[in-house]
Order: structure tokens, then sequence, then C-alpha cells
């Protein structure tokens, strides 16, 4: 049986103890609570360090977007893998040529896409594998805009114009002579002329006075009345006496 004396002597110990956890939960809420700070301004620090990052970043990328144009000097030519030429760009003239990838740079023209500048005019040109099949757009001496068409020869089958302000479409023969002569005539009506082989008239067709249509056919017939002046039978329309 345990005397008085050990009691006492035993709950000395245990309030020791106890005083000791205190003192070393007091010490490790110091630690932690000086742990939470650091945490806190490391989180700060590094949300800083995010923020700047993010901002560098973003400039690095408006950078990379918008960047400085680059200069080339004419003449100068683009090739692909194959070490073919598909892009050229000229000089003097001033012209840009895309070859197709069939080109033959051995020929006069090789096929593709043209385009050419002078002080007399601009035009864009398509050529096809031949050389000589061509379609052609283009504005002569700053004031005539033209589409020109060419056969596999390379003749021009079709001419579409606008002349002195006034429109035009004429269609050739195999020796390059006008066929087919559309335009505007007298009066502001529209005028159509076909020709023969060797490029004569034979049938006009327009307006006299008062806009009334008059068609004429040549050589032979009685004088015709108030159309080009020239010899032939005529059909007009009511009026055309008057």
């Amino acid at each position: 049986m345990a005397t008085s004396g050990s009691i006492a002597t035993a709950s000395v110990d245990l309030h020791a103890t106890v005083e000791q956890l205190e003192l070393s939960l007091d010490a490790a809420s110091a630690e932690l609570k000086r742990l939470n700070r650091v945490s806190l301004r490391w989180r700060l620090m590094d949300r800083a360090m995010t923020a700047a990052l993010v901002t560098a970043l973003s400039a690095t990328l408006l950078a990379a977007a918008s960047p400085v144009p680059s200069v080339v000097k004419a003449p100068f030519t683009v090739v692909d893998s194959a070490g073919k030429p598909m892009f050229i760009v000229n000089a003097s003239p001033r012209g840009i040529q895309l070859l197709a990838e069939h080109s033959d740079m051995t020929g006069a023209l090789p096929s593709g896409a043209f385009i050419s500048t002078s002080p007399t005019g601009t035009s864009i040109k398509a050529v096809s594998q031949n050389g000589h099949t061509q379609s052609v757009l283009g504005v002569e001496n700053e004031n005539t805009p033209e589409v020109v068409l060419r056969d596999s020869g390379g003749l021009q089958r079709l001419i579409l114009a606008v002349r002195k302000d006034d429109p035009e479409l004429n269609l050739t023969n195999d020796s390059n002579l006008y066929v087919v002569s559309l335009d505007q005539g007298a009066f502001g009506g529209g005028r159509l002329q076909i020709l023969n082989a060797t490029g004569d008239a034979r049938v006009l067709a327009g307006m006299v006075l008062k806009g009334i249509g008059v068609v004429r056919v040549m050589p032979d017939g009685n004088p015709g009345r108030g159309l080009f002046g020239l010899p032939g039978t005529f059909l007009c329309g009511v009026g055309c006496a008057r």
C-alpha cells in the first residue's frame, strides 16, 4: 500500500510533466505561427513572380505577333523543295511570275500566272502549258481596259475593250482578221458588223435618227439611208424615211 509520501512525490512529478507539456505546446504553437507567417510571405512572393512571368510572356507574344516587316530587294526567285522556280519577282520591267508545277523554263513563256506593269499599262496574264493559250486582263495607256483571249497558236481570237469610253467586242478568224465587231454606234445605240474571211463588211446593223433600227447587207443592192454611207441592200424600221 502506497504511503502518503510516495503519493505526494507522484503528484509533483505529474504536475511537472504537465507544465513541460504546456511549455512544449506553447513552443509548438509559436513555431506554427512563425511557419504560417513565412508561408504567407512565400505565397505572396510566388504570386508576384507568377504575375511578372505572365506579363513578360504576354509582351513576348505581342512582339512575336507584330514583327518588324522584312524588306527583300528584287529581283529574286523562290524555289520549291525540288529546287524548281515557283515564284519570281522581277525589277525591270516590274513583274511577278507564279509558275505552274509543270512549267518549262526553257520555253519562250512558261505556264502560270503573270503580273506586269510599265509606264504604258498593267496586265495580268494566265498561260497554259503550251505557252500560247492565254487570257490577258489589263489596262493600256492608262485609259483602255482590255481583255484578250489567245488560242493555242497565240492568235488573238477575242478582244473586249473600252476605247475612248466606248465599249467594243471583236472576234477574229484563223487569219487574225475581224469577222464580228460589236460596239456603240450612232445616236448612242448598238452597232453590229459581220465581216467575211478577208475582213470586208457584209452585214451592218445599227440605229438611225430617232432610234430606228437598220440592217444592211453588201455588196449588191440599192443605196441605203443614213447608215455608214455605203451602198447596199437594207431593211429599215417604220419611220426610217421621215
